[in-house]
């Protein structure tokens, strides 16, 4: 890793911690956040994650995408995806296999 990509210290957000961050406000250089859990219209998490990110930077994690499988790639997802990332630290695909993997084979870590 090159000392230009280092972007802090982050922790990963969950439903629990939500009041405890806008409270306390934590020396976090950033928070990870799992997409398809705020991919809805309006509601509690997403208030959240919009108040939560005005005092940190957000990476988004997105994990449904089942790149590589055998069904064509879900667009709408992409879409949704877009929508929800105004502003955050980065976007960072994370490819794993698709839902055909079984325990037998082994995968390479792929990276964007």
């Amino acid at each position: 890793m090159n000392s230009d990509d280092f972007i802090g210290f982050g922790l990963g957000l969950r439903i629990p911690h939500f009041e405890h961050v806008l409270q306390h406000r934590p020396p976090v250089d950033w928070f990870e956040v799992l997409s398809e859990n705020f991919m809805i219209a309006g509601g509690k998490p997403k208030h959240y994650l919009h108040r939560i990110r005005e005092h940190y930077p957000m990476v988004m994690h997105g994990v449904s995408m089942s790149i590589g499988s055998t069904n064509p790639l879900d667009t709408e997802s992409i879409g949704r995806t877009n929508a929800l990332s105004h502003d955050p630290v980065e976007v960072r695909p994370f490819i794993k296999p698709s839902s055909t993997y079984t325990s037998t084979r082994r995968w390479p870590e792929l990276r964007a």
